[in-house]
């Protein structure tokens, strides 16, 4: 028997330094009062499942924990996970359960953890103090594992025995059924937190998850793939149609904004505001001054800017000079954005114009775009004459990839493409007329343009 001062020193160590690992609510079933829902989950009935149910030792309590903890990590995306342990040892504050589930673990590995945590803990199990759980109103968990086995509950059948309420904080509660050499895995939420059909997917992850844990010991972590043939009925439903092919040129789109909406408010940054008549002007301003400079159809430009206006006029006037711009980032070390204009062929670079000198080896030609630069641009009719030199087939922008793995890697996209792409996902995102966004991601992430051009193509306010 352990002391309830040894309890305390196991639980305060185990679950030193833990995170909260809670189950995200992914909705709600019906609009009526909250009730318990539970589902069966389809286990494949493989060999080796039926000889990890025949064998009486502690492995098949150890792969149901290691399955879970797999589970929790896709839905969190956590890689150190805890949940509540209940087995026939019920006591009032349930154990919890603790693993690492990192990239790198094999699932072999994974089992072995769950079983060491679990004799480490288990002369613990009937002393856990609440504090353990996390405090009041704050537990550390919101799901549980449950494990019965019809050897362990005596002689009280196994259904009333395993028959035990879902608790009111418990959001999903796994629920796991030995008698007789079979398992059953029922899967239990509240209806306020899933639907029938999420829960059926929660279920698919499940079954797939056991069965990879136990079939396949020398898969890692973050090579399990958590994609079901479920799920991927689901995402296929989701775009069962036709996506209308736009065959335009992104410019072109933002141009007619601007006869549509000439005052509305196109750009709100700390250097500056612009309507989308005068960012209209003047991106055709700056674009005549690139084709000048030699930029045309499938030409590389790269951009080295920090957040401001000018980044958004200089992508915009390169697109309309026929070119494709290429994003870059000013704090990157000077030989890797040499690498990079090696890369693209490219001759000309624009950026901001405190970088103008820092860059001046990037480059064969350093242009840097500011109102200096502006006051110097032809401002006449024909300056400001709307003329598109690229096709929707030519490249509109290039992104490169981090190159943390080996040499970055640039992606290549038409403006077909995209004027496609924002088309379908300007709903979804509530990208619409009269609303404002706000341009967070790096402009070398190619997030940062569905947070720029997309928005600018539907006449809504960009606060770079």
């Amino acid at each position: 028997m352990q002391s309830s001062r040894d309890s305390s020193a196991h639980w305060e160590s185990h679950l030193a330094d833990v995170a909260p690992c809670y189950f995200p609510r992914l909705g709600a079933s019906t609009s009526g009062p909250k009730r318990p829902m539970t589902i069966k989950v389809a286990l494949d009935q493989t060999q080796a499942l039926k000889e990890l149910c025949e064998s009486n030792t502690a492995a098949l309590p150890a792969a149901l924990r290691a399955t879970w903890s797999l589970v929790l990590r896709c839905y969190t995306g956590a890689e150190d996970v805890c949940f509540g342990y209940q087995d026939t040892a019920t006591t009032a504050v349930l154990p919890v359960a603790r693993l690492a589930v990192e990239d790198d673990t094999e699932m072999s590995r994974l089992i072995e953890t769950a079983q060491n945590e679990y004799e480490n803990s288990l002369p613990f199990h009937g002393d856990v103090p609440p504090s353990a759980n996390g405090p009041v109103g704050h537990r550390l968990y919101n799901t549980i594992l449950s494990f019965r086995s019809a050897a362990k509950v005596g002689t009280a059948p196994l259904s009333r025995a395993a028959n035990m309420a879902l608790p009111e904080d418990c959001r999903v509660r796994l629920m796991t059924k030995l008698m007789s050499g079979r398992m059953s895995i029922f899967l239990e939420w509240w209806s306020v937190d899933m639907t029938m059909e999420q829960a059926m997917g929660v279920a698919s992850t499940v079954a797939k998850a056991f069965k990879t844990v136990i079939t396949s010991p020398s898969i890692s972590v973050g090579a399990f793939d958590s994609l079901t043939p479920l799920h991927l009925k689901q995402i296929m439903r989701w775009n069962d149609y036709p996506l209308k092919t736009v065959n335009r040129c992104i410019h072109e789109v933002i141009h007619d904004v601007a006869i549509r909406l000439p005052d509305d408010e196109a750009i709100c940054a700390w250097d500056g505001s612009l309507s989308f008549k005068e960012l209209d002007h003047l991106t055709s301003r700056l674009s005549h001054k690139l084709v000048e400079l030699g930029v045309g159809p499938e030409v590389r430009v790269p951009l080295c800017f920090d957040k401001s206006k000018w980044n958004v006029v200089s992508m915009i006037a390169v697109m309309k000079a026929g070119g494709a711009f290429v994003p870059f980032d000013p704090s990157h070390p000077i030989p890797r954005l040499q690498g990079l204009v090696k890369a693209l062929d490219a001759s000309l670079l624009l950026c901001s114009a405190h970088h103008s000198q820092h860059l001046a080896s990037v480059a064969e030609t350093i242009l840097p775009v500011d109102d200096a630069l502006v006051k110097e641009l032809p401002s006449g009719p024909d300056a400001i004459r709307f003329t598109s030199r690229a096709k929707p087939n030519n490249a509109a922008y290039v992104i490169f990839t981090s190159g943390s793995t080996g040499e970055p890697k640039g992606t290549l996209l038409e403006h077909v493409a995209f004027c496609s792409s924002a088309a379908a996902h300007c709903g979804p995102l509530h990208v619409s007329e009269g609303s404002r966004n706000l341009q967070f991601a790096a402009h070398t992430f190619d997030a940062s343009l569905v947070e720029i051009l997309t928005p600018l193509m539907q006449g809504v306010c960009l606060h770079p």
